[in-house]
């Protein structure tokens, strides 16, 4: 929380930064200096836990962090979620039930307060000030879906593993209760996520068509195609279905970008050109969503992330043997034949990325 960026920062801004961490955590990435990426990430779950908000609507995150910021009075589905998810990703980490709890109790009150509907379409948001926060904003958003999948994904993986140790324990029949609650989850939002899937090619229904996307919304479609993709790679049995629909996407957004000079310009749209952008004109939403969506279909080939307390160690992806999931062998999204492909550029990964994607 930079001194100089408090009339602009929100919790959800905040907790993009603390997944990242997360990142760099479950990859081995190299740590700073004095303290682990974990650390970093723990230490934003445990001030937004100061904030989670009980005296408005019995729950929730605001939008913004202070009182004088607009949008304070608004509870952040977007704010929320992403709270969810660091919880349920902590949780998957480190082993601590403190976690899982809080994942619990955000995904619940999301649930409960109909911004998260029983078909599980999940909405933008409500307003504090009415009554119960029971009028949700229903704008659907595909990256605020897409971490409710994954972290509903994270957790049924957590719980069915916890399952399987303990099945003799007393406890095995609320553990089998808490299993099928997230399954059902999973199974829920992979349904609904339909909506975001125009002849299977990610869209984001809600300004892409008609060209009122703002700046951050033209990068939910790489955030929406990452989250989808560790979904699957958690929950593999019940998200596969996502996998086409990667597979597709990842397709027609590499047939819409090209490689110029040193540049790379790439589409908002991915079912035709409608402008193309590059990242050094500022337009960096539509070169990461492309990155990440071709990406995505990596997952099969990346090293396992960490989890069960072990941090990986710098400069190895991997604690353990298996996938993300903890499993091995699991059905993830098909290889594209670049795996392994490291570039110092992004020019050169993209470029080798989706020749990949294109001779599939």
């Amino acid at each position: 929380m930079p001194a100089n960026q408090t009339g602009q920062i929100t919790n959800e801004d905040q907790t993009t930064w603390a997944l990242a961490a997360l990142s760099a955590a479950e990859t081995g990435f190299s740590p700073p200096e004095n303290r682990s990426w974990a650390e970093y990430a723990a230490e934003v779950f445990d001030v937004q836990v100061l904030r989670w908000d009980e005296e408005t609507c019995g729950g929730g995150l605001r939008y913004t962090i202070f009182t004088f910021q607009s949008g304070y009075d608004y509870k952040s589905n977007a704010a929320t979620g992403d709270f969810f998810l660091l919880a349920a990703r902590l949780a998957k980490l480190t082993g601590n039930e403190t976690y899982s709890e809080w994942a619990d109790k955000s995904y619940t009150w999301a649930k409960d307060r109909g911004l998260i509907s029983d078909d599980y379409d999940v909405y933008d948001g409500t307003s504090a000030s009415l009554d119960n926060c029971d009028d949700a904003n229903r704008v659907q958003w595909s990256y605020i879906h897409s971490v409710y999948t994954e972290g509903s994904a994270i957790m049924q993986n957590i719980v069915s593993i916890s399952h399987c140790l303990t099945q003799f324990d007393t406890n095995s029949r609320r553990q089998t209760n808490g299993e099928q609650k997230w399954t059902d989850a999973v199974q829920g939002f992979v349904n609904s996520s339909n909506i975001f899937f125009e002849d299977d090619i990610l869209t984001e229904i809600a300004c892409e068509r008609n060209g009122q996307c703002s700046i951050d919304m033209r990068s939910f479609k790489g955030i929406t195609a990452r989250s989808y993709a560790r979904a699957v790679t958690a929950a593999p049995s019940l998200a596969e279905p996502l996998t086409r629909k990667l597979e597709a996407s990842a397709k027609a957004s590499a047939g819409i970008c090209e490689e110029v000079s040193e540049d790379v310009k790439c589409s908002h749209s991915w079912d035709h050109a409608d402008s193309l952008e590059t990242a050094s004109d500022g337009n960096l939403g539509e070169v990461f969503s492309a990155l990440a969506i071709v990406q995505s279909l990596l997952f099969s080939k990346a090293k396992p992330l960490a989890s069960n307390g072990t941090e990986a160690e710098a400069g190895d992806n991997a604690t353990q043997s298996g996938d993300a999931s903890g499993t091995s062998g699991a059905e993830v999204p098909k290889e594209t034949g670049a795996a392994g492909t490291i570039a110092a550029s992004v020019t050169a990964v993209l470029a080798v990325a989706f020749a990949a994607a294109l001779s599939c």
